[in-house]
């Protein structure tokens, strides 16, 4: 058991399998439950009474969490005693029985927490049941995903007076289009929810978008016009609907109305489960379910579960209770499950674990290996593949591949192929490339790469060791155009490609060592290709979610590579921060898990409103202040720098935030300057908001800027994919810190606002030249809405330069280097508020 906050711990029981190394199976359940009223139950809730049905054939067994978790993780238990006990039997794959807390009310302390956990990780989960719903009907139903919570309180402050006036712009006439707005919406998805499919059946409370009023609170007394007014909305969005741009619907409803919201609750994460072959794991599930004569429902959870959580760490979820034919008393009184129905759930249970625990070998196919030189094109086409890996063995790729080529050339497009070493070698010279010496001669080694996220590497670690076999490998000067790099070394050695229209990998590595971290992983989603091209596997490669992308052939030592000129600052500086969070997050009580503990506890100190305290400087420019030492393009600016000192002379200046730069090797920053930075401002009335500018790739690096005081952080929208800018942002938010989101160019301008940021920072620098262009951010301004705060960063050297954003929309500057050399920083701060 490991307690993530004290006095709720996670419990796992493990049965091992015969081959631990493959992704195991986690049976999932809670141990709370909901409140009772026990003056409405007609039994004692909690002692499991067992009463005669009226025809004396059946018993009924009185609980609370009888329907729910009981029957679920009581079934868990007893289908591993009789499978591991009674019928003496093993597992292929080890299974994980896991018993969480607070599952009721949001798990928040109990599986939010666990799957960020290592020990989460060290389960390397392939598959998760969890709970679902009985059904009145004959069906069993399946829950594939699940309904997203968004609990939204709108608050509304007006003016007030006597009972008996008219009293214009009061909280309720502000409030009241508002919640009708909402109600007409609740109309319409009642209306569909109604209406039927064209086949004929109903739809599922999972296919509609709720909403209803749950709260209202005005008032103190009859004769008293209230200056507040507050409604709150239970809404549970489909995964249909674009969560974050639900979102600001609701953020621009209540603006619009001259109200502000209050989410306190919401999920932005609609992952589903997929049902059908390309999950490895569904075929077996469901040929164990169909056999015992159950016919399947697959549906979307009307509620919420912990499978939400399980589903966004990438484990594939499914969500079913064996109770059909059975009336839902989820939650209510007089909860009950019949005695056969719960003696039937271990049968069912016992069934399932047994076909998914035992599913496949290794990562899940029939395998048979032929030799490249033993077998014709002709016997390759009659065995009627579904998957195809090509491993040619050593030598050249000219020489020695036997009948890839012709494999190939016959199967692209038609079915998935992955290529292993040579084999990757002989595509990337299939298709024009050249393959020649890779600079470094690597037998059995291991070493780290860093990859772009999709494919065979959706859901994979960044920076994972590989073990290598290779003097030769892709010339990137020579990439065929049809082909994208996947993944490479610290030094920019191709490691990975993939062809943009088929289903074609290649790895230059042995993903099936045992010292290759990940490597089922990769396998289980190449399995999961069902198709031969792209387009055809839903999912498996999307233009919006690359991690990152190939840097190029960089010299071994990232100085060295600066003096050269032959790759960008940003590109190093990112290689650098991988490498150093990575070793953070080792330390001892320093893990992410530790950081969320911490967190949880409440170690981080209060905060303020970053985007508030920017607007509070109206009709004046807000300036952030920069602690900046040093720079990749000045140098050393002031080395010796005290950053507590700094933060003292900008506070006392009135800036409207200091931002402190983090990063050690190129600006010489540290995480610790930011905790002293808050520290010695904390106790400032109206103290500036602080804000971490660093290099973000990784919650982590959220969570501990969190720790440390911040309240904001600063997201780079040149170094994320879409997905992760999405992520990262949303993970900021649920710690309270709206981000800075920095641009340098329109694209990156359009996908902040398609994002939904309140605060974009144009840098007027180009941070992979380092070219400076002050008229960058005033050029960028049309684009930005006025609820937007709009920052220039970089390249303000004197008031001046910053009286060129008047009447632009630009609402701050941020200053670092200027500031950090001025002898009068009281001065230049004010000049700065006064530029015209």
């Amino acid at each position: 058991a490991k307690e993530y906050v004290a006095g709720k711990p996670v419990v796992i029981l493990s049965w091992l399998g015969t081959s631990p190394e493959l992704p195991s199976i986690i049976l999932n359940s809670h141990t709370d439950v909901v409140p009772v009223f026990e003056e409405f139950w007609d039994y004692p809730p909690f002692e499991a009474t067992r009463v005669a049905t009226d025809k004396g054939t059946d018993f009924k067994i009185y609980a609370r969490g009888s329907q729910d978790m009981k029957i679920v993780g009581h079934g868990y238990l007893e289908a591993i005693r009789r499978l591991k006990v009674e019928e003496k039997r093993q597992m292929q794959r080890t299974v994980h029985a896991v018993f969480v807390p607070d599952e009721e009310i949001g798990g928040h302390d109990g599986m939010r927490l666990f799957v960020e956990s290592p020990e989460f990780a060290a389960l390397n989960a392939g598959l998760a049941l969890d709970e679902g719903m009985a059904n009145p009907d004959k069906a069993l139903r399946v829950f594939y995903g699940e309904r997203a919570p968004c609990w939204v309180k709108f608050i509304a402050h007006g003016n007030t007076g006597h009972g008996s006036q008219f009293i214009e712009g009061t909280a309720a006439e502000k409030l009241m289009p508002i919640i009708d707005h909402l109600m007409q919406f609740r109309q319409t998805q009642l209306q569909l929810y109604k209406t039927p499919h064209d086949d004929g059946s109903q739809r599922t409370l999972g296919e509609v978008t709720t909403a209803n009023l749950t709260l209202l609170n005005s008032g103190v007394q009859h004769n008293v016009v209230p200056e507040s007014a507050t409604a709150g909305f239970d809404i549970r969005m489909t995964p249909a609907v674009d969560y974050v741009e639900f979102k600001r619907d609701m953020e621009a409803l209540a603006e619009k109305h001259g109200a502000t919201t209050e989410f306190v609750q919401f999920w932005d994460d609609n992952s589903t489960t997929s049902t059908d072959k390309s999950n490895p794991f569904w075929p077996a599930f469901e040929q164990a379910v169909t056999a015992q004569g159950f016919e399947v429902f697959k549906e979307i959870f009307p509620a919420a579960t912990d499978s939400r959580y399980l589903r966004r760490a990438g484990v594939p979820a499914l969500g079913v209770t064996p109770l059909c034919n059975a009336p839902i008393l989820l939650h209510d009184h007089n909860e009950f499950v019949k005695e056969s129905e719960f003696l039937a759930a271990i049968d069912f249970y016992a069934a399932v674990i047994a076909a998914v625990a035992n599913y496949l070998s290794k990562a899940g196919a029939d395998v048979q290996v032929y030799r490249n030189d033993k077998i014709t094109l002709e016997e390759v086409i009659a065995l009627n593949p579904r998957n195809i890996v090509l491993s040619p063995g050593p030598g050249h790729p000219r020489e020695d591949p036997g009948i890839c080529y012709e494999v190939l050339e016959h199967f692209q497009g038609k079915i998935p192929i992955l290529g292993v070493c040579l084999g990757q070698q002989m595509m990337y010279e299939h298709y024009g490339g050249t393959v020649g010496f890779a600079g470094e001669i690597q037998h059995g080694k291991t070493g780290l790469i860093t990859h772009d996220a999709q494919g065979l590497y959706l859901s994979v670690d960044q920076q994972f060791p590989v073990t290598r076999y290779h003097s030769l490998a892709g010339d990137p000067d020579t990439l065929p155009e049809c082909l994208e790099v996947t993944s490479w070394t610290p030094n920019g050695i191709i490691m990975g490609v993939r062809h943009k229209t088929f289903a074609i990998e290649g790895v230059q590595y042995h993903p099936e060592s045992i010292l290759s971290e990940n490597g089922l992983k990769m396998f289980t989603n190449f399995l999961r290709l069902t198709a031969g091209t792209w387009e055809e596997n839903a999912g498996a490669r999307s233009p919006d979610g690359f991690a990152h992308h190939y840097p190029g052939r960089l010299p071994a030592n990232d100085c060295a590579a600066k003096d050269q000129g032959e790759v960008d600052i940003l590109t190093m500086i990112f290689n650098r921060r991988q490498k150093d969070v990575a070793a953070r997050k080792v330390l001892p009580g320093r893990s992410f898990a530790d950081l969320s503990l911490m967190l949880g506890l409440g170690v981080a100190p209060p905060q303020i409103d970053f985007v508030q305290r920017l607007r509070e400087h109206q009709g004046k420019l807000a300036v952030l202040a920069e602690v900046k030492r040093a720079s990749p393009s000045k140098g050393d600016i002031s080395p010796n720098a005290v950053a507590a000192e700094l933060a003292h002379h900008y506070a006392h200046a009135g800036a409207a935030a200091i931002s402190v730069l983090t990063e050690p090797t190129w600006f010489k920053g540290s995480i610790d300057d930011l905790r002293d930075v808050r520290s010695v401002i904390d106790t400032r009335p109206n103290r500036p908001a602080v804000l971490c500018k660093e290099f973000i790739f990784d919650t982590y690096q959220i969570a501990e800027a969190r720790l440390c005081g911040a309240d904001s952080v600063l997201l780079i929208v040149k170094m994320l994919s879409l997905a992760q800018l999405r992520a990262l942002l949303a993970y900021s938010r649920s710690q309270g810190m709206e981000p800075l989101v920095e641009v340098n160019n329109e694209e990156e301008m359009q996908i902040a606002l398609q994002v939904g940021a309140k605060v974009i920072g144009v840098n007027n620098r180009n941070l992979r030249t380092f070219d400076v262009d002050i008229n960058n951010t005033k050029d960028l301004a049309g684009a930005v809405p006025s609820d937007v705060i709009l920052v220039a960063l970089s390249g303000i050297t004197a008031p001046q330069d910053a009286a060129i954003y008047a009447n632009s929309g630009v609402k701050a500057v941020l200053v670092g280097e200027a500031l950090m050399r001025a002898d009068d920083k009281t001065a230049f701060i004010q000049s700065l508020h006064n530029a015209e």
